[in-house]
């Protein structure tokens, strides 16, 4: 009978840690952007693709590609951040830290699946960090855009369930699509 007692708790406390078992978050501090980068060039952080791309009409002015480089973030004035992960697997959410410079509406996040926007945000506060959580329709995405004419990405956050075969990193679940 005494066992029981600490049976049930236990398998309470299985059943309510397994979900969380399951998500990978991959987080992408933007610390170690090389310091001789040029727009267009490739450099990976957590095995996760970023770069630094021309601005786009999606964005706050198009065709335009300055970035500054910081310890603990990036710069955009005006440029786009390129973040490409690959295929993924049920993306749970993005998470952005970011601070604009330039007006409500300025710094903008793009969720991508396949070329198609599966989500965006945009900046509400100004000369204020703030944290954007962007939620993927149909929960798949392969890359994100960050855009802004004058604005700093902290810090950025892709969290997902648990992918097949037991791959627990992007390195290994782009692995799986290309």
């Amino acid at each position: 009978m005494k066992v029981y007692r600490y049976l049930i708790p236990f398998i309470a406390l299985l059943i309510l840690a397994v979900p969380a078992l399951g998500d990978v978050t991959t987080m992408l501090t933007l610390d170690g952007v090389p310091a001789d980068v040029v727009c267009g060039q490739v450099w990976q952080e957590n095995q996760v693709d970023l770069s630094f791309v021309p601005t786009t009409g999606e964005d706050c002015a198009e065709g335009n590609c300055y970035f500054g480089t910081d310890v603990d973030g990036v710069w955009l004035y005006p440029c786009r951040l390129l973040v490409d992960f690959g295929q993924s697997y049920n993306v749970i959410s993005v998470e952005i830290d970011w601070a604009d410079y330039c007006g409500v509406g300025c710094t903008n996040a793009f969720l991508y699946n396949g070329g198609a926007t599966v989500a965006s945000a945009s900046n509400t506060l100004v000369s204020t960090p703030e944290t954007v959580n962007m939620v993927p329709v149909g929960g798949i995405c392969d890359s994100i855009a960050v855009s802004s004419c004058e604005g700093k990405i902290l810090e950025i956050r892709i969290v997902a369930d648990t992918v097949p075969d037991g791959k627990t990193t992007w390195g290994q679940v782009k692995s799986l699509f290309r």
